[in-house]
């Protein structure tokens, strides 16, 4: 399957990817930050086929950029990936664009979009961090940000980030995931 995703976990982000692109206009992106080898980022493509999606990965691991005290995951871990590997995993689907880099700063070109569904798998409190700050002003109202690892033990950082942020958080019904929603 090419992730270390749960089966609960990928059920519940297609559903509200479904639910948040039903709610917004049809210009609006849907971006994954923290591909990894793919498998929820071909989970979405699958589930959005009309909608266009963009992937964010350094595809080297963990950045060490981002890194800091009291992580459990160490930089450079998960780097047993490629952007070429995963192009060819995802290669039937023609609406997703992958973008090589560290986070934020790889964004750029994206300035200037919206976006209806952000899904966030950092593993690191700034990396984290760095999406709310980015993805935030930027997604539509009825937009929603799904976070992986949610008050999993090895990853304290989401907890952090998002419990810092100050927005409603709710639980999908799977384990070790959140979202939230722009009102």
């Amino acid at each position: 399957m090419n992730t270390l995703i749960t089966q609960d976990r990928l059920d519940a982000l297609a559903a509200l990817a479904k639910q948040a692109v039903q709610r917004v206009p049809d210009y609006s992106f849907v971006a994954e930050i923290g591909i990894y080898k793919g498998g929820s980022l071909k989970v979405l493509a699958d589930a959005l086929p009309d909608r266009k999606i963009v992937g964010f990965d350094t595809f080297e691991g963990l950045p060490k950029e981002h890194f800091t005290e009291g992580e459990v995951h160490q930089p450079g871990e998960f780097s047993d990936t490629s952007l070429e590997a995963v192009t060819e995993f995802v290669r039937h689907s023609d609406h997703v664009t992958l973008i090589k880099g560290l986070f934020p700063s790889t964004a750029e070109p994206y300035a200037e979009c919206t976006f209806s569904f952000v899904h966030v798998d950092t593993d690191f409190y700034l990396s984290v961090k760095s999406c709310l700050e980015w993805f935030w002003p930027r997604l539509i109202p009825g937009g929603i940000m799904v976070f992986d690892d949610y008050d999993w033990p090895n990853c304290p950082g989401v907890k952090k980030a998002l419990d810092e942020f100050g927005q409603p958080i709710h639980d999908t019904g799977a384990a070790y995931q959140a979202y939230i929603i722009k009102k």
